[in-house]
This record gives C-alpha cells, sequence and structure tokens, in this order.
C-alpha cells in the first residue's frame, strides 16, 4: 500500500482518511519514517484530518531522531488541530536542535496564535524567523501582516510598518494590496486610500479586488471626485479595471444626495477636465437620466457619444426609445431608430414595437404602418398583439370615414402584411 501511494501519490485521494491514518501509523511502528513523513505530508496538505494516534506514533518513532522536515509537518498538523501545547512543546524541540522553520509551519503558526489572541508568540516567533531564517525577510512579514489583518488588529500592523521603514524594508506589490484591502477590512478608509495612491504613484498595479472595494468605499462617503481621480490613474496607465468600479462611480454621481441636478453639473465638470474616463460614463449616465426622466440631458449625452465615436450598447439605445416613447415624444424616438439604419445599425425588434404602439396610441396609423414596413423590411415580423391591434384600429376608422381613405389604406395595409383580398 505504502509503495503504491508513492508510485502514485494521487492515489491519496481514492483512499479512506481513517485508512491513510492507519498507515502511517504502520510505517512509524516499522521504522518506515520516510514513508510515514510522506504520506503525512500529503495529507496535511490535502487538508486531511490527522488523528492524535497518528501524531504520537511518528513521535514514538523518531524518539531523538526528531529531523527539521518531520518537525515542520508535526507543527503544521498540530497548528490544524488546534493542539497550542504540542505546538508549544515542538517549537521548543525545534529552537533546541536548531531545526529550520519552513515557511508553511510559519504560516500555519502565525494563523493559530493570530486567530487565539497570541500575538505576542506571533511578533516573537518572526524576529526569530527573521534571525534564522534563509528566507526573504519580506516574505516573513507579509505573511504576519495578512494574519493580523485578519484578526482584525490593525493596530499591531501600523507597529510593524514602522518597524519595516525603520529597517528600510521596502514593500511589494503584495505588501500594499495586503495594506489596502486589510485597513480597508478594518473600516480605515484614510489609511486603505493612502495605501492605494502610493503603489498607484510607485507604478505598481493593485488588484481589482482592493480597487473595487476602495472605491465603493469612497462612493458610499460620498468621496466622488477622489473616487474619480483613482478611476482616471489607472485609465492613464493602461491598467482595465472591472465594470463593477465603473458603475459604482457613475451610480453614485447619479444618486448624489438624491439631487440629480448636481450629479449632472458634477459629471459634466469631470468630463470637459477629460477626469473620467470615457468608457465608464456614458451608458450608465443615460440609463441613469432616463429614469429620472431627464430626457434632454440623456439625449445631451447620447449625441455626445456620436461626436467621439463612441458606440451606445444596445440597452441604452433601447431605453433612450423606450423613454421616449413613453413621454409622448414619438417622433424623437423615431429619429434614434433612423440615426442607427443612417449609420448601418439595424435597431431592435423591441425599439421598432416600442415606436409603432405609441404612433397607435396617438391615433397616427399611418405612421405605425410606415413603421412596421420599415421592421419588416428589416427581417422582423412584429408580434401578433402589434399586428392585431393596428388593424384593429384601423377597421374602427373605417366605419367612420367617408371618404373610403381608411379603406384603402387598410386594404394596403392587409396586402403587405400577406393577407389575400376575398373577391
Amino acid at each position: 500500500m505504502t509503495n503504491l501511494l508513492e508510485k502514485m501519490p494521487w492515489l491519496i485521494y481514492k483512499v479512506d482518511q481513517d485508512a491513510l491514518n492507519m498507515v502511517v501509523q504502520a510505517c512509524s511502528k516499522k521504522g518506515l519514517l520516510h514513508n510515514a513523513k510522506s504520506i503525512l505530508e500529503e495529507m496535511l496538505q490535502s487538508q486531511f484530518h490527522v488523528k492524535s494516534e497518528t501524531y504520537s506514533a511518528l513521535l514514538l518513532s523518531l524518539g531523538l531522531i526528531l529531523d527539521t522536515e518531520a518537525c515542520n509537518i508535526l507543527i503544521q498538523g498540530h497548528c490544524q488541530a488546534n493542539d497550542l501545547k504540542k505546538v508549544g512543546e515542538l517549537l521548543g524541540v525545534a529552537i533546541r536542535k536548531d531545526l529550520e522553520i519552513s515557511l508553511s509551519s510559519y504560516r500555519s503558526l502565525v494563523q493559530m496564535m493570530s486567530r487565539t489572541g497570541r500575538v505576542r508568540v506571533a511578533l516573537s516567533l518572526k524576529n526569530l524567523m527573521l534571525v534564522q531564517s534563509t528566507f526573504d525577510g519580506l516574505i516573513i512579514y507579509n505573511i504576519l501582516i495578512f494574519y493580523l489583518f485578519s484578526a482584525g488588529n490593525s493596530f499591531l500592523v501600523n507597529k510593524i510598518l514602522d518597524e519595516m521603514d525603520e529597517k528600510k524594508v521596502a514593500l511589494n506589490e503584495v505588501t500594499y494590496n495586503f495594506l489596502v484591502y486589510g485597513f480597508l477590512q478594518c473600516n480605515d478608509l484614510c489609511r486603505s486610500v493612502h495605501f492605494l495612491t502610493t503603489m498607484i504613484a510607485k507604478e505598481l498595479k493593485p488588484s481589482n479586488r482592493s480597487l473595487r472595494m476602495v472605491i465603493s468605499s469612497l462612493c458610499k462617503a460620498r468621496e466622488l471626485r477622489k473616487a474619480l481621480e483613482l478611476s482616471r490613474e489607472m485609465e492613464v496607465r493602461g491598467w482595465i479595471h472591472g465594470s463593477v468600479i465603473q458603475n459604482a462611480i457613475t451610480a453614485c454621481l447619479l444618486s448624489h444626495d438624491g439631487r440629480l441636478d448636481k450629479a449632472v453639473h458634477l459629471l459634466n465638470t469631470m468630463l470637459k477636465k477629460h477626469t473620467i474616463p470615457l468608457s465608464t460614463s456614458y451608458d450608465s449616465v443615460i440609463s441613469g437620466l432616463c429614469t429620472h426622466k431627464r430626457l434632454d440631458v440623456a439625449l445631451d449625452f447620447y449625441s455626445e457619444m456620436s461626436v467621439l465615436n463612441l458606440k451606445p450598447k444596445s440597452n441604452t439605445v433601447t431605453m433612450l426609445v423606450n423613454s421616449f416613447c413613453q413621454d409622448g415624444r414619438t417622433e424623437e424616438a423615431e429619429q434614434l431608430l433612423t440615426d442607427m439604419i443612417d449609420g448601418g445599425e439595424t435597431p431592435t425588434r423591441e425599439m421598432y414595437c416600442s415606436v409603432i404602439n405609441s404612433y397607435r396610441m396617438k391615433s397616427n396609423l399611418r405612421k405605425a404602418s410606415e413603421m412596421m414596413q420599415s421592421m419588416q423590411k428589416n427581417g422582423y415580423e412584429p408580434d401578433f398583439e402589434t399586428h392585431w391591434s393596428l388593424i384593429s384600429n384601423l377597421s374602427n376608422d373605417k366605419a367612420n370615414d367617408t371618404d373610403k381613405s381608411s379603406k384603402k389604406f387598410l386594404s394596403w395595409l392587409l396586402s403587405k402584411s400577406g393577407f389575400a383580398h376575398k373577391k
């Protein structure tokens, strides 16, 4: 069984965890310490449950020949089991025998100490690692910072940063992202923004998560200008950030204390100063303005997109068309469709139906039928409700029409719609 696991380590995922514990115990009793340590290490990395009897069996077999590899495996295992007593004993053995603590063991130890409130032990361990370990000191600091933040201890993180500054330890991209996200998790937006702007100034790209969290928090705190500046800094450097960030900025602008006029004025000011990346704003702004029934301003932004050769999303145009139709401005809605066709684009079925129904509600049946014909030329067939309501309205007009114009028009519409006249 042991030889099979060594030759095909993937089999460990197919074997029952109790069986693996028994294999390690058996190998330990037979003196097959290399096999026992190898299997135990795989179990720990896979986060399998390791029984206390398994550790005891290995420790008993090791006796006085506990080596570095075995010590680290046991430290990680007892950290996983939250066995503080055993961890303390093993650390004592490691220090007395001058056994090197691995990064994995250090990470497990710091995580456990931070989680259980024993931060002084974690700090002492950091000092030991900096003196005895061959690993990069920055990695040791980064691990400690991460787990201190996880425990919500931003005070000690500031102390660690002072120490790093005194020792001239330069922060890297990983450190900055930990600081940006960590201080934000500890509700210290000021410090978070400080480290975010510092890393950007150093040409270090923040993670999308860090940037998204900070900008969203700035928007909630009504720090709109700062949010926009950060977004622009990213754009200038060619660093693409997600639409979630862009939408957070625009949504906050449009809901700025409920004062839409102020939000639009601020947005216009930023656009003139090229503060907002062009790709972030227009679609969301137009949708927001339509929602607030500011159609003239929305149309201005839509026209501005055309001037800048920016293509709006189909949903944006649909919302504009629907909003104009609902407001009774059907001619302007139709003009939007005409502009699309002139620009080589095809309006959607929804756009056509919205305009046709709007004209029908205004009893402008000739315009409605013209739009229906245009719709059919572009490969769309109107839905039954649109088609039938238009024919019904024409039939009602026919009953009251003395010059027979409606009758002729109805006959024409029916023939264009594929209905044959019965003789």
